[in-house]
């Protein structure tokens, strides 16, 4: 305990470089063996409380820079801690920290924080869910925009020209990857505030539908790489042929036609990521929400809209992918 002591007062300590912080938290991670023994409570005692501050006091990155890997890796050690009733009074500073990393932080941060907030609600939230009613509704909040970004994060990654894909360093309400985060944190919540759930849920299936329904690209029709992509790529052989040339070694070949060449091949594998966490946002959101809570909780509240738009987009989507006997759900005349 006193080595986690003294990283702990290295991290926390302003005087020192990002690189010492980050080589702190390392440190810190490495003492994964405490977590499971007696010592856990003095350890989240010790370290949770400067963990949240470093979080919440330092500017989210929206580009790889060393802030930005030191971020990440205190958010990794916060969702490898076990959520079991040691952490119990740490439990909604750690659900708070997540709601804003997940409205201020960029994608891949954002994945963690909602996985993290997923752990912490099965963990903890199920066995008392009285006095978590804001985490819920805060939830909620951030989905609603989420949702609400989709049609223009789509557009930009596959209509526009020059195309943004989003990528780990997108901001949260850009992110296709968040789309397909986003069911099931949702779907476990509105079982555990279920009174709460229908009054805020039915207002977001239009959205969710209209994310279901979205048709994707054809991929023969999307564009090249875009100017900021070849500069991006141009810069970062750059810096593979200082580093190679301080080493003692050939700088390599340039921008020449096998540059080119596998510059496009990265491209074109950028787009298809994109695609792919399109379509699995797309199953997610009708598999996990609409089957499950359509069923079980909004079927028999939402309108006859909102039953036939649910009926269509799961029919719709079992053209792609079979998932279940279409009788699941059944159109309403009335």
């Amino acid at each position: 305990m006193e080595e986690l002591s003294r990283l702990v007062q290295r991290l926390t300590d302003t005087s020192c470089d990002i690189e010492t912080r980050r080589k702190a938290v390392e440190g810190i991670r490495d003492s994964q063996e405490l977590w499971h023994t007696k010592e856990y409570g003095k350890f989240l005692e010790q370290f949770l409380d400067p963990v949240i501050t470093q979080l919440t006091n330092t500017q989210p990155q929206f580009q790889d820079t060393e802030l930005h890997k030191l971020r990440s890796s205190l958010l990794e050690v916060l969702s490898k801690l076990p959520p079991n009733e040691v952490l119990r009074p740490y439990a909604r500073k750690v659900l708070q920290l997540c709601l804003q990393l997940l409205n201020s932080d960029n994608q891949a941060n954002g994945v963690v924080a909602m996985r993290l907030l997923l752990d912490i609600a099965k963990g903890l939230v199920r066995t008392s869910a009285q006095g978590y009613e804001q985490v819920f509704s805060d939830a909620v909040d951030f989905i609603t925009r989420l949702y609400s970004h989709f049609p223009e994060t789509y557009s930009q990654a596959f209509i526009t020209s020059p195309a943004n894909l989003p990528n780990d360093f997108s901001h949260t309400f850009r992110s296709l990857k968040m789309v397909a985060e986003a069911p099931l944190p949702l779907m476990f919540l509105i079982q555990l505030f279920p009174a709460l759930a229908k009054a805020r849920v039915p207002a977001m299936v239009p959205s969710m539908i209209a994310a279901v329904c979205q048709r994707g690209p054809d991929i023969s029709a999307l564009p090249g790489p875009p100017p900021a992509f070849w500069e991006h790529e141009r810069l970062r052989l750059e810096r593979e042929q200082m580093e190679r040339r301080e080493k003692g070694l050939a700088a390599g070949p340039g921008a020449d036609s096998r540059w080119h060449e596998q510059v496009q091949d990265k491209w074109r594998e950028a787009l298809l990521g994109a695609i792919q966490d399109l379509k699995i946002g797309q199953v997610n959101n009708l598999w996990r929400l609409l089957l499950y809570s359509s069923i079980h909780l909004l079927w028999c509240k939402a309108s006859v809209a909102c039953k036939r738009g649910c009926w269509l987009a799961f029919a719709k989507i079992q053209t792609v992918v079979p998932l279940c006997p279409s009788s699941v759900f059944r159109p309403v005349d009335r």
